[in-house]
């Protein structure tokens, strides 16, 4: 259906079988989201690599490189005192609300929830929003038709596509999203690349 879009479908054709990555460790995956709201990849690795130093299993055994720790369980985290966590107050307790639930069995990870469910489930906790909501079930949850529509790369990517001279809203990309349903989590990969400086697309902006 994708490679027939008019915004996506040169995207779709030109490199076929893009998908947003999943998760070997759910729970590491989503934690690792909850740490990436409003931060740069670089610098959410930055906090997560503290996080496991502060509170992961430690290692004994000599292991190759620099790996002392592994990253925490559920129930390891839920323990932690948010300053021991490097992070802004608000995130550090969204990711302590988040292992908690884990922790005491009130969301279960590999649970089949709808989409909608699901995100409505996670956006009770304190502190994640939808953002981080669609992105978890895409990721961990392997939902198809999520859509973090708040993502400054994504609404880049749809600013690319499109030829605007500015990024839609999230309100304004969900509506062009609308076209992508049910796989907009796949239509969310080939945004991201878009969004990339070395992307090269054929539509030139509008005037």
């Amino acid at each position: 259906m994708l490679r027939r879009d008019p915004v996506l479908g040169r995207l779709v054709r030109a490199t076929p079988g893009l998908r947003m990555p999943g998760a070997w460790d759910p729970f590491e995956t989503a934690v690792r989201v909850l740490i990436g709201q409003q931060v740069s990849v670089a610098g959410a690795s930055t906090v997560a690599g503290r996080l496991v130093e502060r509170v992961g299993w430690r290692i004994d055994a000599p292991l190759p490189g620099s790996l002392r720790a592994l990253f925490p369980t559920p129930e390891q985290l839920a323990a932690a005192s948010p300053s021991a966590l490097d992070m802004p107050r608000a995130r550090a307790e969204a990711v302590l609300a988040f292992a908690r639930a884990v922790a005491d069995g009130s969301l279960d990870l590999t649970a089949g929830d709808e989409l909608d469910a699901l995100v409505a489930r996670l956006t009770e906790l304190r502190g994640v929003g939808p953002w981080s909501a669609h992105l978890i079930a895409a990721r961990v949850f392997d939902h198809a038709d999520a859509l973090p529509a708040s993502d400054l790369g994504l609404r880049k990517g749809a600013m690319r596509c499109v030829g605007a001279a500015e990024p839609p809203t999230a309100r304004e990309l969900e509506r062009l999203a609308e076209a992508w349903r049910p796989y907009r989590t796949t239509a969310s990969a080939y945004l991201w690349m878009a969004s990339a400086p070395s992307a090269k697309l054929a539509r030139s902006p509008r005037t």
